[in-house]
């Protein structure tokens, strides 16, 4: 479950009020407005501060309600009582065994940083909750009668690990079983009625299509998308279960269903809309939110449900088609409170077989295990169900690399990262919360867990076990992994920052002919294979008109000499150029070019592309299983002769990416060569 959630938009009364003159004395509820008007006539009295009391007791009231435990195959529910307007918020939980639980609806909603500090009552109890949620709650009450509402932040007891884990676990059916599933974006903006209207007049078969161009509707349709409920992690399956979805924002309702048809038809419409708002004032604010209108949250949650589930001929769901670690993947960057939810979160979506074919143990939800024994777990479950190791390179935890750990262990992942336990920072425009809008590193070379590009390990099986200490027999943080070295890293470029493919890069790739002027006349395949990873731009093998666009470049200068990407993209240029250009950029960006001398197998020179933290006497090495080669540094231990390994990143080496070395060394050789990583 995700923590503390809410926005940063406090009460108007709050600063008035205080921790001392909190309205809930006891456990009987009191509105805040009755409690102040009690004390208002009370002269203030000065108390010496008190050097024990805890920070968070003076920013969060703690709640007179006191939750009875509850059973397995149950649930609570929360009414809320009549009432309107500015009126204290009155509820009541009911505990229902899930088989017997009445109508109800089930509240998704963003709980955000914000602190639990505004009063609602259950059974005449103090509750606190966000500002978000007690909005949420005074929209979906009415008058004339109760409302019966599943909300995770009041129906599960979040101090009690055991009963979260237990409940969160039935998320997936909550949300399945409810008889309509309410978004909840906030309340009402300067964009929400300009929303509404477009909404309402582009779904309206009647309405000339031009209306579908309406600037000012297409902008804040787009400001609609980039609120933060989009970047929940837990939306994914709160929405994608449910049978029927209403959006809530302010006093306004709207049909899910509405609001992804209005989406899907702006789309289609992108191209018609930006020719017919050239000429309005507002086509340069707007201009940014159509280039960047596919990136938007809401477009790839609606994409991916096209293909999220197999379903009946009548849209029932019969099972889920994505493996966990492809949604992890996909959805990497969404937002969650509590790190454990990473992955968590899209257990409920996930599909269950490799589980059946592998046997492999599903994972549970536990809030009783810290961020580093989930994250683990997954790792480990990636493995065996895929028989992969690509999962230690590929970015998806939502932590951040740091500085060789040695022997530090930390299980909630707040100093200490392992290496193998890959951070959202090295995505190509960096982690997603700083939404970086200049690139940061180069695209990854692994492709998608279900569309691989290349087969450096020849086939083979991740051989991986996780260690344990000697002592205390708990995992001690190290991953040990089989593999072999490939050479060590023994030159060296200088990084290609900014997309400058440096001369010096250049030089290092050996079979490059000049003709008496100095300027390339033909050029190495390892040099333009390596500069785009061999793959195109439309995600296939790179085409043989690369190598020309090289040498046009070459030629064009009149000698072998650094490629600025940016400046190039800039100018006029061929189709095919710029393709290259384009290509090339995005693959060599901060990377650097290494040469190393082979040591196993057939011996030739080494040369290809490294990460930009590689160092002189580096690793080269293929782990089994792992698509990719990748670069290792050894530490070895005070004293001892033992040695832990450090994953610095994924390498492409030119003739190695498809298993060459592995598929010509025989099988009953390649034991002798083959030596276990210890990763840590």
């Amino acid at each position: 479950m995700e923590g503390n959630r809410g926005t940063k938009r406090s009460d108007p009364g709050a600063a008035d009020k205080g921790h001392d003159t909190s309205p809930f004395k006891n456990p009987i509820y009191q509105p805040p407005e009755r409690a102040m008007r009690a004390t208002s006539s009370s002269r203030p009295t000065k108390t010496k501060p008190s050097w024990s009391t805890k920070l968070s007791d003076l920013m969060i009231p703690s709640n007179g309600y006191q939750y009875s435990p509850i059973e397995k195959d149950s649930i609570r529910l929360l009414y809320i009582e009549p009432n309107s307007g500015d009126e204290p918020i009155s509820c009541r939980l009911e505990t229902f065994k899930e088989s017997d639980a009445p109508e109800y609806k089930a509240l998704s909603y963003a709980w955000g940083p914000g602190l639990r500090n505004h009063p609602i009552s259950i059974d005449e109890s103090a509750f606190y909750v966000s500002w978000d949620l007690h909005r949420a709650l005074s929209r979906l009450r009415v008058v004339h009668k109760d409302v019966c509402v599943w909300v995770d932040a009041i129906c599960i007891n979040q101090e009690d690990n055991k009963e979260k884990s237990e409940q969160v676990s039935k998320m997936a059916n909550i949300y399945s079983n409810a008889a309509r599933v309410m978004i909840w974006l906030g309340e009402e903006n300067c964009h929400t009625r300009t929303t509404i209207d477009y909404m309402t007049s582009i779904l309206d078969p009647k309405a000339p299509s031009a209306q579908a161009c309406d600037d000012y509707g297409i902008l804040a349709l787009s400001r609609m998308m980039t609120q933060s409920y989009f970047s929940r992690r837990w939306t994914i399956q709160e929405v994608a279960l449910a049978n029927d979805v209403s959006v809530l924002c302010g006093d306004h309702q709207f049909r899910w269903d509405d609001f992804a048809d209005a989406v899907d038809i702006t789309r289609s419409r992108v191209q018609d809309v930006r020719v017919l708002m050239q000429k309005s004032p507002s086509y340069s604010a707007c201009k940014g939110l159509l280039d960047d209108l596919e990136s938007l949250r809401p477009i790839k949650l609606l994409d991916t449900f096209k293909d999220l589930f197999l379903r009946s001929g009548d849209g029932t769901i019969i099972s889920p088609r994505t493996s966990l670690e492809t949604l992890i993947h996909e959805f990497r960057g969404w937002q969650t409170t509590d790190k454990r939810d990473v992955v968590y979160s899209l257990l409920g979506v996930a599909s269950l077989e490799a589980h059946q074919m592998t046997g492999v143990p599903l994972i549970v939800p536990d809030y009783t295990r810290t961020a580093h024994e989930v994250y683990t777990d997954f790792v480990r479950y990636c493995i065996q169900v895929s028989e992969s190791s690509d999962i230690l390179l590929r970015p998806w935890a939502d932590v951040e690399r740091t500085k060789w750990p040695a022997d530090l262990f930390d299980h909630d992942l707040q100093f200490a990262v392992p290496s193998w336990m890959s951070g959202l920072g090295s995505m190509p425009y960096g982690h997603p919360k700083f939404n970086h809008k200049d690139r940061i590193n180069g695209e990854s070379f692994l492709g998608s867990p279900a569309e691989k590009k290349h087969n450096a390990h020849n086939g083979t099986k991740a051989k991986v076990r996780f260690g344990t200490d000697d002592e205390t027999k708990t995992y001690n943080g190290s991953v040990f992994v089989k593999g072999i070295v490939l050479g060590e890293v023994e030159a060296l470029s200088t990084r290609m920052a900014e997309g400058i493919i440096l001369k010096e890069c250049l030089e290092m790739f050996p079979g490059i002919a000049v003709d008496d002027t100095g300027a390339p006349h033909d050029i190495p395949q390892s040099l333009w294979c390596t500069l785009c990873a061999n793959y195109g731009t439309d995600g296939k093998r790179a085409p043989r008109l690369y190598r020309r666009a090289l040498l046009d470049l070459f030629r064009k200068s009149g000698c072998l000499a650094s490629l600025d990407t940016i400046e190039l993209l800039s100018t006029h240029q061929p189709d095919y150029v710029m393709d290259f250009l384009q290509r090339a950029q995005s693959v060599c960006w901060n990377r650097r070019v290494f040469q190393s001398k082979k040591s196993i197998g057939p011996r030739w020179d080494l040369v290809g592309l490294a990460p930009r933290l590689t160092r002189l006497g580096d690793k080269v090495c293929i782990l089994y299983g792992c698509s990719v080669p990748v670069a290792l540094r050894p530490h070895q231990q005070n004293n001892t002769t033992a040695v832990r390994w450090e994953i610095i990143g994924e390498a492409f080496v030119h003739g190695e990416m498809e298993g060459q070395t592995l598929s010509t060394i025989p099988n009953d050789e390649l034991p002798l060569l083959e030596q276990e990583f210890e990763i840590r």
